[in-house]
């Protein structure tokens, strides 16, 4: 900065008028810097120039006025000897500058803190604070472009310049393998800048619950009635990542038929990912009852339902016991608790039974199946002959005061069945005379026997 002190001729000076006294009357020129805040004023620079033949009064460049607000610069006269700014009473010539003092062009920046946790598809931003080379903080200019890279995602953005500067928006998408989260590096350039680029460490979970996957090879799906049928089901975020989250409810219902149950299984946890509960069962299924299952998170009405279509077969397993009789080459089948009359001492022969599935079909006679089978009329059981359907005979009781109650069993983990039927005896043809003498049993020859 160069100054000069002028007379009212317009004359450069650099002293006082009249007599030399050993340079007492010799001008000095005093530069001052205030800086002013609310609460004070602050001093920053106080400077004496001497005179100076080639540029009178000179003053280097100022460097440490760094900070943002208003200035005032004073340029005041002042005396060589005592630097005062009077002399005989007069003050001598000053003058004064306000400037103000404001932020620099973009130099570099610094990142804000994120709010997390941050998820993938789920829009997240990061704060920047734009700064000039003394660090304030600047307004990022149009010219400047942000720019955000990671490995391994796609990123989607926006700038957000005033009143604060960040990229919003954030929606990043990449697999993040489980829910445990992956760690990823963004890169945030700001092209132009002295200090340009900078690397943000995240961890990305997985995202929100956006779709059901039912890991089953088919829509038309088969079960026997009496089974439970296991979904194996995974919620997924947008990319496709198992996601989890506090209360996640995922629920199944039955249609086609009242009274079925509601499958519900809590997914807080990926560990889980099988669908299931009670049986389904209907009673006296005797053919296909095709039943709607609708697959959905109730919770969340933005994740689609998956739809399933159900073929409840018969099942296959043992529903009924029949029990026969094979006479003159013909199978009699005999109901249950049916009396049936044989003659007394008789013995009631080639007896037969048959296993029946729900569908009423008849059911193979397995030795496993056979090991369940029990019988009320005999101690002992031949397997070999209950694997071909063979009963023991049945001994008719001597008499007719008697009756014989043979009962059929079979029972395992899901079910207990009995087919019973009575063996009546009967009195048969006339064989032999039975006749009792209740007075004298002695008479002489010719005389008649008494009757009663």
């Amino acid at each position: 900065m160069q100054i000069e002190i002028m007379n009212k001729k317009g004359e450069s000076i650099q002293k006082l008028p009249g007599p030399r006294h050993g340079g007492l009357n010799k001008l000095l020129m005093q530069l001052k810097v205030v800086l002013h805040s609310s609460d004070k004023n602050k001093e920053l620079i106080c400077l004496i120039s001497k005179y100076g033949v080639r540029w009178a009064y000179w003053f280097k460049k100022m460097e440490n006025i760094v900070d943002l607000g208003i200035y005032t610069l004073t340029l005041q006269v002042v005396l060589n000897d005592s630097h005062a700014d009077t002399y005989a009473g007069i003050r001598l010539p000053s003058k004064k500058f306000k400037f103000r003092v404001r932020e620099g062009k973009p130099q570099k920046f610094t990142i804000g803190n994120l709010e997390t946790p941050l998820r993938i598809g789920h829009p997240f931003n990061i704060p920047l604070d734009v700064q000039d080379e003394f660090g304030h903080t600047t307004l990022l200019t149009e010219n400047i472009i942000p720019v955000l890279e990671a490995s391994d995602l796609t990123l989607q953005y926006e700038i957000k310049r005033r009143p604060n500067c960040a990229i919003a928006g954030i929606i990043a998408k990449g697999l993040v393998n489980n829910c445990q989260g992956k760690n990823f590096n963004l890169k945030i350039t700001l092209p132009g800048l002295k200090e340009e680029s900078q690397v943000l460490k995240i961890k990305l979970f997985p995202g929100l619950p956006q779709q059901l996957n039912v890991k089953l090879d088919s829509d038309v799906l088969k079960i026997e009635n009496g089974t439970a049928f296991s979904f194996p089901v995974e919620v997924l975020d947008v990319v496709g990542n198992i996601t989890a989250q506090p209360k996640l409810l995922v629920q199944c219902k039955f249609l086609g038929v009242p009274g079925l149950p509601v499958y519900c299984v809590d997914y807080s946890s990926p560990d889980k990912n099988i669908l299931t509960g009670p049986v389904l069962h209907i009673q006296n299924l005797k053919k296909v009852q095709i039943l709607e299952a609708i697959i959905e998170i109730p919770s969340c009405k933005n994740v689609s339902p998956v739809n399933k279509t159900i073929h409840l077969v018969p099942s296959s397993r043992v529903a009924e016991l029949q029990i026969n009789c094979i006479e003159r080459e013909k199978r009699i089948q005999i109901k249950n608790e049916e009396v049936i009359t044989r003659v007394a001492g008789d013995v009631l022969k080639n007896l037969t039974f048959q296993m029946y599935d729900e569908g009423e079909r008849e059911i193979k006679i397995t030795p496993a199946l056979a090991k369940k089978v029990k019988i009320s009329w005999t101690p002992k059981l031949n397997s070999k002959q209950l694997i071909k359907g063979l009963l023991p005979d049945v001994k008719v009781p001597t008499s007719v005061k008697d009756e014989c109650c043979c009962l059929l069993t079979f029972s395992d983990e899901h079910v207990s069945l009995a087919s019973s039927f009575v063996v009546r005896p009967l009195a048969d043809k006339p064989k032999h005379i039975k006749c009792e003498i209740k007075g004298s049993d002695i008479i002489k020859m010719g005389e008649k026997l008494q009757d009663e």
